[in-house]
């Protein structure tokens, strides 16, 4: 299996899909799934926020080492924004999207999030 395939295939599905943000409930939505450029090969999810339409742009990767530290670091336990947003800041590309990655990574059965003042994110293995 083409994991970082499947991956980007599974957003680009979604592409005109509306989210919210899990704290304040801003809308956005999937405009692209594209490569960043040839040379480097690195896929991002381009997104339209708000209803002005400004642009944004989450890297794959950056929803890949989220998840990958949901998995490893917080089985099970509720990871807070503070806490993504800590983790964010030292190991993904794009440090301040994190509020955009959380519900595009809910889209994944094994994720569950909350949202309102106690937003959170926690991976639940699923038999």
């Amino acid at each position: 299996m083409r994991l970082f395939e499947s991956i980007r295939g599974h957003f680009a599905l979604m592409t005109g899909d509306e989210f919210r943000t899990l704290s304040r409930g801003s809308a956005f939505s999937i405009a692209r799934v594209i490569p960043e450029n040839e040379r480097q090969k690195g896929w991002i999810i381009e997104l339209t926020v708000g209803k002005q339409g400004n642009p944004a742009t989450i890297y794959v990767t950056d929803l890949l080492r989220i998840y990958t530290w949901l998995v490893s670091s917080k089985w099970g336990a509720w990871a807070t924004m503070q806490e993504v947003d800590e983790y964010a800041a030292t190991n993904c590309v794009n440090q301040r999207a994190t509020s955009y990655m959380l519900p595009l990574l809910a889209t994944f059965d094994d994720i569950e999030i909350r949202t309102g003042n106690s937003a959170g994110i926690r991976f639940v293995f699923k038999d």
